[in-house]
């Protein structure tokens, strides 16, 4: 299976979006998700989503920073949104998995930022759109790695989220880009993180 970092697509009142990783190999998809989360709660009673690679880091930063546990509250607008037979994806996607849920389960984790439960959920592509040619962001881009880490910040503890407020730091100091789009989404993690010590 191959990994990849991208944005998993529900829908139930509201369409929700979540930067999630997820394994692929042929039509096979696998993701782990953490709960609570509007995600994990929709895919309880929705049985299908998209997963969508993104080269857009602001698209990253609106689905793993924004609006994790508040189901009424959308990640995306519905101008930031495209819908293909009743299947929701984000217009600054790359390429769009269709995906059906074949099964679920439950797994709890322990790692240096504390424990954490998860929803596992396998399921199949039933067909797949490449929007256009671009490098989807992965888990090398150092915006992308500081906030997977900065989406733990919601279950550590005190002291652990100074750690990771101090590996997070780090992880940005490597961003050197000056485009102003990729500059932008570096100050919203910082103000993210700064905002989880408030």
């Amino acid at each position: 299976m191959v990994y990849h970092e991208g944005i998993l697509v529900t829908s139930n009142e509201v369409v929700n979006a979540a930067a999630i990783g997820a394994d692929i190999e042929a039509s096979k998809i696998r993701c782990m998700i953490y709960r609570p989360s509007d995600t994990a709660r929709n895919l309880e009673s929705e049985k299908r989503f998209t997963y969508c690679l993104t080269d857009d880091p602001l698209l990253f930063f609106k689905g793993a920073l924004t609006g994790n546990d508040e189901p009424k509250s959308p990640e995306l607008s519905e101008e930031e949104l495209c819908l293909q037979d009743d299947f929701f994806y984000p217009k600054k996607a790359t390429k769009v998995y269709f995906c059906t849920v074949d099964s679920t389960f439950e797994k709890y984790i322990f790692d240096e930022y504390g424990e954490a439960r998860l929803k596992g959920v396998e399921g199949t592509i039933i067909c797949e759109n490449k929007i256009r040619e671009a490098q989807p962001l992965d888990r090398e881009d150092p915006l992308v790695d500081a906030m997977v880490h900065a989406t733990r910040l919601s279950i550590a503890d005190e002291e652990k989220k100074e750690s990771l407020q101090g590996k997070i730091r780090e992880i940005l100091a490597a961003e050197e880009s000056t485009k102003n789009h990729r500059k932008d989404v570096k100050d919203k993690i910082i103000e993210f993180v700064e905002g989880a010590f408030s």
